[in-house]
């Protein structure tokens, strides 16, 4: 059989549409792409399933959405182009996510798109066509009273169109012009327009996700429409909404089997509520939140299972005896989403005393107060998470957090799975105070700190001195000189091998992470250069002009600062072999720790952890203008000798994406 015979008449058992479909669910657009191409009978099973999902962000379409409007577009996939293919294809759609201007106005087309299930918009002023971005550009370069430039201008009101349904009579009035031209400010128009369109066309919604961004191409002035629409989609489970704010009541009303709501903008006036919604599942919203109305929400939604809001509001009566008539209160998650989560002392005694079934709970910061409450009232806790890591956990970072409160609910919650708390410290002597009682943890991200460490000089002397092992050591020989270096070193070994104990017993562990990025890397702000870029006089002499001189050096690299003081060595030598225990380990994590770790370490590291998929540490620094670490960089060599299948990266962002080139 040739290979074009094998294309034209695939076996038999291959145009079974079962089989086929089953095959297709496992591949992604691209794969089914080419097996549309085989023969007919492929193309016209396969063809439902390459447009049940289509992301405008994914695969060819931002390299074909950024030309589409330019006068010779590649391959000729103009506008025209897009609205063809949406005509033939919209009916298989059931998943759209959007980001681009012409695929949503593609979609709200006509009837193209009537079957979807889930309408996600997202943030569409973050892409730009070619002729948009060069028009953007023409419009920052007018003189200060021109179209678009001047602040009155920018705030006028902006041209209309037609309108496209006659159920959009007094329903949209114009947005701020900024700096659009008179045609893309008339087309924002009508895309917003297609936007209702299509979610009116579509009664079988079960998720709809709106995007601020498009309040930027018009504006809603009467919230019945609304309302009117969400009564059309009788099966909407998940709103997230970016747009409006609503009167929450009115809303469960409309959309009684409502499960998960999402809320950029709500109102504390329009929460109360005065009858029972058993279908709501997760709610999310900004903003403080008055403890009373806290109570209210829970009374109110008996199926509540996880709640998100900013913080509780400060300054309030804390006396909420009897809030709560919903008992047990069935909530399963708290979470909070601001920085400062309010009354951080007396908050956590008031309310968590009537949330027993709680199994995960996200601040910010987590008192003493917090986790001694935390184990005394709810015994189902499973998670903890900080929420907010940000990029480092260096001093600018501002992120203050209490020590050893990790290590207290590590000593008395014993149904614990996971910890992700980064920037929370454990000391190494409170470690080893109190037995953990969670054998079942799974995934531990803190950091432990508070360990005698020898600096370079000490070690050199040690070995000099006392050799390699500390156990044939005859303590009474020692002369008193050394006697204060002998007692550090021995308080490292004990601390050390404390530690390891504990962490041995977490068998289950598939996640520990020790560290996290501890560098200044606010510095990077100060600097567009890559660290690959020559080293020229430019260079230098703009790194002299915008830092101070005690984050540069005499090549013109920036000094990020180093790794936290007081942390694990993480080496054979002081115990880690203990660590065998832990087979199931996937993720070992040591950035911004003070380690020691060397090939010895890592061959140990590959053979006994024969599981590990990532390894935070040994990554390649992206930050700009950052010293190359040629030691650091053989590391990383040598594990991906030994465990090529193992991937480094970092728990912090990848900042080789936010500088210029």
């Amino acid at each position: 059989m040739t290979a074009d015979t094998a294309l034209t008449h695939p076996p038999e058992a291959l145009l079974l549409p079962e089989l086929l479909t089953h095959i297709a669910t496992h591949l992604d657009a691209p794969d089914i792409f080419q097996c549309i191409r085989v023969c007919q009978t492929w193309s016209r099973l396969l063809i439902p399933y390459l447009w049940h999902t289509l992301d405008d962000q994914r695969f060819r379409w931002p390299a074909i959405l950024h030309e589409h409007d330019v006068e010779s577009p590649p391959g000729g996939k103009d506008r025209d182009w897009i609205f063809a293919l949406f005509a033939k294809y919209g009916h298989h759609i059931r998943h759209l996510h959007i980001r681009w201007k012409v695929v949503l106005n593609a979609a709200g087309f006509g009837n193209n798109c009537t079957q979807l299930q889930s309408l996600c918009i997202y943030d569409m002023t973050d892409v730009r066509t070619s002729v948009e971005a060069a028009e953007d550009a023409r419009l920052w370069t007018l003189p200060p009273l021109g179209n678009g430039r001047a602040a009155i201008d920018r705030a006028r009101q902006a041209a209309i169109g037609p309108l496209l349904s006659p159920h959009f009579e007094g329903v949209f009035h114009p947005a701020a012009v900024r700096l659009r031209s008179l045609p893309q400010q008339e087309q924002d128009w009508i895309t917003h327009q297609r936007f209702w369109l299509l979610v009116r066309q579509n009664p079988g919604l079960r998720v709809l996700r709106s995007h601020w961004s498009l309040f930027q191409l018009s504006c809603i002035k009467t919230m019945e429409f609304f309302y009117e629409t969400l009564a059309m989609l009788p099966n909407l489970r998940e709103i997230d909404n970016q747009i409006l704010s609503v009167d929450f009541e009115q809303l469960l009303r409309q959309v009684p089997n409502l499960k998960h709501y999402t809320a950029a903008l709500l109102y504390m006036d329009n929460i109360p509520l005065t009858m029972a919604f058993k279908s709501l599942q997760t709610l999310r919203m900004p903003g403080r939140l008055p403890v009373q109305m806290f109570f209210n929400l829970l009374n109110y939604l008996p199926g509540l299972e996880h709640i998100y809001f900013g913080c509780f509001e400060l300054g309030e009566d804390l006396d909420v005896s009897g809030g709560l008539t919903n008992t047990p209160c069935p909530l399963k998650g708290l979470h909070f989403l601001d920085r400062n989560t309010g009354d951080e002392e007396q908050m956590p005694m008031k309310v968590l005393p009537w949330l027993p079934n709680l199994t995960k709970y996200s601040t910010v910061r987590l008192t003493m107060t917090g986790a001694t409450t935390l184990a005394r009232f709810c015994p189902k806790l499973e998670v903890f998470e900080q929420g907010y890591n940000g990029d480092t956990t260096h001093d600018e970072a501002r992120m203050v957090t209490c020590d050893n409160s990790i290590g207290l609910l590590l000593g008395t919650c014993s149904n614990l799975k996971v910890i992700d708390a980064p920037h929370h410290r454990i000391d190494a002597d409170y470690m080893n105070r109190y037995k953990w009682v969670c054998q079942g943890l799974e995934s531990l991200r803190c950091q432990l700190t508070g360990f005698s460490r020898l600096d370079n000089a000490e070690q050199e002397l040690y070995h000099r001195i006392f050799g390699s092992d500390s156990d044939l050591i005859d303590i009474t020989e020692v002369h008193e000189e050394y006697q204060g270096l002998l007692d550090k070193a021995l308080l490292c070994k004990l601390q050390h091998t404390q530690v390891y104990k504990q962490l041995a017993l977490l068998t289950r562990l598939r996640v520990l992470d020790l560290g996290y990025e501890s560098r200044n890397v606010y510095l990077r702000t100060r600097t567009n250069f890559r660290t690959q870029n020559a080293l020229t006089n430019e260079v230098t002499n703009f790194l002299r002009a915008h830092l101070p001189p005690e984050h540069t050096d005499g090549d013109g690299y920036i000094d990020y600062g180093g790794p936290h003081l007081g942390t694990m060595r993480l080496t054979l030598n002081s115990g880690l072999a203990r660590l065998r225990t832990l087979v199931n380990l996937e993720v070992f994590g040591f950035e911004g720790v003070d380690h020691q770790i060397g090939e010895a370490e890592l061959e140990w590291m590959a053979v006994s952890w024969s599981r590990l998929k990532v390894m935070r540490g040994l990554q390649e620094d992206t930050l700009p203008r950052i010293r190359p670490d040629e030691r650091k960089a053989g590391l990383r060599a040598f594990m991906r000798h030994l465990r090529p299948d193992v991937k480094h990266e970092g728990g912090a962002p990848d900042y080789s994406s936010f500088v210029d080139e």
